[in-house]
């Protein structure tokens, strides 16, 4: 039979029907009798059909337009083109890899080989949960390892879109299909539009554009009873005037909701009177960004749904408060040394251990620190 063979650059090969020498049983058996009846002492086996001939020609028109449209297939190209990355190409090398003919050469495409190539774009092109650089405000630059923001390819919908180009056959430049997107392609891909949020601090920055909208200090998740506010790149999933937030000891109504991680989000809370410091140590929230008024009122009028939210912790960028409570631990623990004794040194490694781990701003606040080199030596 013909055969559609190896693919090359130039289309696909095909070789030829044979025509060869295998009897054909009935029609031989059939000459025969007549040969015998007629007293025929010899006949031509090719002459009288007595070979069986190919099943597939590639004269044939059915062969042709399978050959058609394996070389249409092959032929098209797509080019995956986002800025800041270089383009990735799909062409026949790739595509003749999915294709092949059934027994009755109609076309098949290996579906799972499509949607091997489209998870091997995914790991290019996708950024959720992939570690995200971050000049804060503050200066410093911090790494923000978790969460789901940025580019994620739709993997179904990116198969089904080849399959629809494939068909087309016409040359496609695009993007791949996205179940969701980010700001940039570029280094970052949260761009220059998002809110920082640095729990240490428990102060929060809103950009837009690469401009400061506004900022605040807020209180964030309980730490004392185990609500600490988790770290991660988040998206805004939605905002709503007028939420009542409810939970198994709570029921909070609030004017600006803005939720980005599960039951995790951004509200007013007037009923408090204080925020920033060390608040959420031991009298924070159930896991929210609990801001004045004014602030939320803001950052609702000019946050929407996927906008960026970047939480991190960044030591050393305490309050000022929160430092000189912390120097004013480190100051009583090293008055409470006294006279020095063999049985003091406990208490001089803990004071030292204590002053150490102090920033350094937290540092100049301790007064009597050489009371403590004193007592070391």
């Amino acid at each position: 039979n013909a055969q559609i063979k190896d693919y090359t650059k130039d289309g696909y090969e095909v070789q030829p029907e044979v025509y060869g020498t295998k009897i054909d049983k009935d029609a031989f058996t059939e000459k025969i009798k007549e040969a015998l009846d007629k007293m025929q002492p010899e006949f031509d086996l090719s002459g009288e059909g007595c070979y069986e001939d190919p099943k597939v020609k590639e004269e044939d028109d059915v062969f042709q337009d399978a050959l058609d449209t394996l070389n249409k297939y092959t032929q098209m190209k797509i080019t995956y083109q986002a800025e800041g990355k270089d383009d990735v190409v799909l062409d026949g090398e790739t595509i003749s890899t999915w294709l092949s003919v059934d027994d009755d050469l109609n076309l098949v495409v290996d579906e799972e080989g499509v949607l091997s190539f489209v998870k091997e774009l995914a790991s290019e092109y996708n950024t959720c949960y992939k570690p995200k650089e971050l000049k804060t405000s503050y200066g410093s630059t911090v790494t923000i390892s978790n969460g789901p923001y940025g580019w994620k390819i739709n993997n179904s919908e990116e198969v089904a879109q080849i399959l629809d180009d494939l068909k087309a056959g016409k040359k496609v430049e695009r993007e791949p299909v996205y179940a969701q997107t980010a700001n940039s392609h570029g280094e970052n891909d949260y761009g220059n539009s998002y809110v920082e949020i640095n729990l240490t601090a428990q102060h929060l920055f809103l950009y837009k554009d690469g401009v400061l909208v506004t900022e605040s200090d807020f209180v964030s998740g309980n730490v004392a009873k185990g609500h600490a506010t988790p770290g991660g790149a988040f998206m805004l999933t939605y905002k709503t005037l007028n939420a009542v937030l409810r939970g198994p000891d709570y029921e909070t109504p609030v004017t600006y909701w803005m939720p980005f991680n599960g039951d995790i989000g951004m509200h007013d809370l007037t009923s408090r009177k204080a925020f920033g410091g060390d608040i959420y140590k031991t009298r924070g929230s159930h896991g929210c960004i609990n801001l004045p008024y004014s602030a939320a009122k803001k950052i609702y009028e000019t946050i929407d749904k996927g906008y960026c939210v970047l939480v991190y912790n960044l030591p050393g960028t305490e309050s000022d408060t929160v430092k000189q409570k912390e120097a004013t631990a480190v100051v009583n623990t090293i008055n409470s040394i006294g006279t020095v004794t063999l049985e003091s040194e406990p208490v001089i490694v803990a004071a030292r251990a204590a002053y150490d781990a102090l920033s350094d701003t937290a540092k100049s606040y301790v007064t009597n620190y050489q009371t403590l080199v004193d007592d070391e030596a």
